[in-house]
């Protein structure tokens, strides 16, 4: 391992290309001790990845360099940890490895696979003799060409420890066996070539200070979208709750190839909050060669990191699934649900509340508006914790006056808002739209009603993506107005994906029993295993209360693929769902579904994604 002190410096000031030599210096030694914990090359890779994609980030705030490589291994075990409990969902490899990989195993003939199978088994069974502490320094010593001292200094341990495991070791493992591991080592060691290194290198969290004008960039001149770049710039990514952590940038040079926007979404399922990584201002570079191809890789390194942060579930603001179709997502919602009331239907009566308009760009960090929201919306499905976007998701520029509206008691304390300019807009079927807004929902109609007279060629009021359950939604139903499915460019479907099935469920267990109570379900007891592609959950019902628990022995079953989406935001009914998603059902889980996943009628409103 050599002074790393100097690159150090330099990638602590956000320099890939330094970085990217001390990923060299140190990925063998880091995919060895991954080795070591998870016995499978491609996982201990993964981790590995992972691992120096989430140093990168931490690297700018450590104080003694020297101390990087243990951090580093701090890091590659938490990733190791992670993937043997289960949580990981995503292969970390591009495309092109992949058809490598395929092409190669397809060129063998069946006598030289099964050789193959019985070599890797053998060196299972020996690396298994092995202690976990000798396991390490065999793997770290044959893998790399890093020195005992440079071993020590990466387990934090001293060099005389390193000397004794690796005596014991050997003395274990006969010459042969001995032999056929460290050719095997060698053989998977990252350094063979530049694709790991490559990797990391190339698709990193974006920061904050280096970055963020590359991404600008990216949307006024190689998207030529410089109303997007403008809305970036003030509210859209910066002061929002844009994710810089788990967001990714392709970068080729100092070039970005493409970027995929992550923003922290707290997801409330009646009285769960899950958090949802939402995605948005997702794009490849247009003018560069393998902008397509890397924006791909991008997405699969964001997935990796969105397991990596605690994320539970992820959607993303488009109805395009021919790009995150292959990527595991499945549409789930309406891209659009509206409520329109004709104008002369809307209420005639005067507000018993004052307007006071304010700027657009002000109204969602008003004090008070965003803990309006949140206790108007508390426990309704499908809406997010407020704030979101401070300034708004689309911040108007100077000389654009947005008047945005704040309603307030005679003692001027707030009660309600509209974020929306509320202009009548001709080339929209001369209508006013409302997309978020909170309070009395009689008192918003009166308002409206008020606005509406004002414009002679107003002839109605559209509410765009209300939330089923809140106040609004459910005052418009009662008056016998109900949610349309949009047409022309607002059709389509938003997709969504389960990141972490098993912590998606921890989170709603206080929710499914408040469901069980509700639906006359809480006297049955038992075990329900809940399959989702390649994860696995069990929940455990004790007399009503429901709790997520260990691997255990049942007949009742729920099994799907990602489509088990559905399923968790209740797109439809459970029947319908179950049909049309091909969800396996044994057991008493046909019964069970129908109270613990309602249909919740999802939309995404525009404020939060």
């Amino acid at each position: 391992m050599h002074d790393l002190t100097d690159l150090l410096v330099r990638a602590q000031k956000k320099d890939t290309q330094a970085y990217g030599q001390i990923v060299k210096c140190l990925q063998d030694i880091s995919v060895g001790y991954g080795y070591s914990l998870l016995r499978d090359f491609h996982l201990a890779e993964d981790a590995a990845q992972e691992a120096f994609l989430e140093a990168y980030d931490i690297l700018p705030r450590l104080q003694v360099l020297e101390t990087f490589p243990g951090l580093l291994r701090k890091i590659v075990h938490k990733h190791c940890d992670r993937l043997t409990r289960g949580g990981r969902r995503y292969r970390f490899m591009s495309a092109g490895v992949a058809i490598e990989s395929t092409a190669f195993a397809s060129d063998l003939n069946p006598e030289e696979q099964t050789e193959e199978q019985e070599m890797k088994q053998l060196i299972r069974e020996a690396m298994e003799s092995l202690s976990r502490q000798e396991r390490e320094i065999v793997s770290m010593f044959y893998i790399s060409d890093h020195s005992q001292k440079e071993i020590a200094a990466f387990l934090e341990i001293s060099v005389h420890t390193v000397k004794n495991r690796l005596r014991s070791a050997r003395k274990r493992l006969k010459e042969r066996l001995l032999i056929v591991v460290e050719e095997n080592l060698q053989q998977s060691r990252p350094s063979k070539d530049e694709r790991f290194a490559d990797s990391v290198r190339r698709i990193i969290a974006p920061s904050q200070e280096q970055d963020t004008e590359s991404i600008y960039d990216l949307l006024e001149k190689k998207l030529q979208r410089p109303d997007m770049a403008f809305q970036a710039r003030h509210g859209r990514i910066a002061d929002s709750h844009y994710d810089w952590i788990t967001s990714r940038i392709a970068l080729d040079g100092d070039e970005l190839a493409a970027h995929i926007g992550i923003y922290e979404i707290r997801l409330r399922l009646g009285i769960a909050q899950v958090r949802v990584a939402g995605i948005n201002v997702d794009y490849p570079n247009p003018h560069h060669d393998e902008g397509r191809d890397l924006f791909d890789q991008a997405i699969e390194a964001a997935m990796e990191a969105m397991c990596a942060h605690g994320y539970d579930l992820s959607i993303v603001r488009t109805t395009d699934l021919d790009v995150y179709g292959p990527h595991g997502y499945v549409s789930v919602m309406p891209f659009a649900v509206s409520y329109t009331i004709k104008a002369e239907d809307l209420p005639t009566e005067l507000p018993d509340v004052q307007l006071r308009e304010i700027d657009l760009n002000d109204v969602h960090s008003y004090p008070g508006v965003a803990k309006l929201y949140n206790r108007e919306n508390e426990g309704v499905s499908m809406t997010a914790v407020r704030p979101t976007y401070p300034h708004g998701k689309c911040p108007t520029q100077p000389g654009e006056y947005g008047p945005a509206f704040l309603l307030l008691d005679e003692n001027e304390k707030l009660v309600g808002y509209f974020s929306d300019p509320l202009v009548y807009n001709a080339e929209h079927n001369n209508r006013i739209e409302v997309t978020d807004s909170a309070g009395d929902p009689e008192q918003r109609l009166r308002i409206l009603g008020q606005i509406a007279r004002q414009y002679k060629g107003c002839q109605e009021v559209d509410f765009f993506n209300l939330p089923h359950g809140s106040a609004l939604a459910r005052y418009l139903r009662q008056l016998g107005f109900s949610g349309v499915v949009g047409k022309g460019r607002l059709e389509g479907h938003i997709p969504m994906r389960i990141v972490n099935l098993n912590s998606t469920l921890e989170h709603m267990v206080d929710e499914f029993t408040r469901r069980l109570r509700m639906t006359g379900q809480a006297a049955w007891s038992g075990a329900l295993r809940i399959t989702v592609a390649d994860q696995t959950a069990f929940l455990m019902v004790d007399k009503g209360t429901v709790a997520v628990v260990d691997p255990v022995e049942t007949a009742h079953t729920i099994e799907g693929g990602q489509e088990m989406a559905r399923l968790l935001v209740g797109t439809d009914t459970p029947d319908k769902v179950v049909t049309e998603s091909e969800i396996q059902l044994k057991g008493d889980s046909e019964r069970l579904i129908h109270a613990l996943f309602p249909p919740l009628h999802p939309v995404l409103p525009n404020e939060y994604l």
